[in-house]
C-alpha cells in the first residue's frame, strides 16, 4: 500500500471515530487488541467494520454498549485469532 492510501485511511479512521456509536467503538477496540497481539487489522478491515456497525439500530447499539466492557475485560489474543479465521 502506498503512502497516500495510508494517509487517506488514517484520515477516514479519524473522521469516522469522532462520531462512533458503541458498536463502531467495538471495531476500534478489536483493532487495538489485534495490534497488541501482532495481528494485522488493515485500514480496509476497520473501514468495513465501522461501516457495517454504523448501520445498527437503537436496540443493537444498546447491546453493544453492554457488551463492550466484557470485550475489553475478557477477550485475549486467542479470541482475535478466531475472529480473523
Amino acid at each position: 500500500m502506498n503512502m497516500m492510501n495510508k494517509i487517506v485511511g488514517l484520515i477516514c479512521i479519524a473522521v469516522l471515530s469522532a462520531c462512533n456509536n458503541p458498536c463502531q467503538q467495538i471495531c476500534l477496540d478489536i483493532r487495538d487488541l489485534a495490534e497488541d497481539c501482532g495481528t494485522p487489522f488493515t485500514n480496509e478491515d476497520i473501514n468495513e467494520c465501522l461501516s457495517n456497525q454504523g448501520k445498527k439500530n437503537g436496540e443493537e447499539k444498546k447491546s453493544c454498549a453492554q457488551a463492550r466492557p466484557v470485550l475489553e475485560d475478557e477477550w485475549t489474543c486467542d479470541n482475535i485469532e478466531v475472529y480473523f479465521d
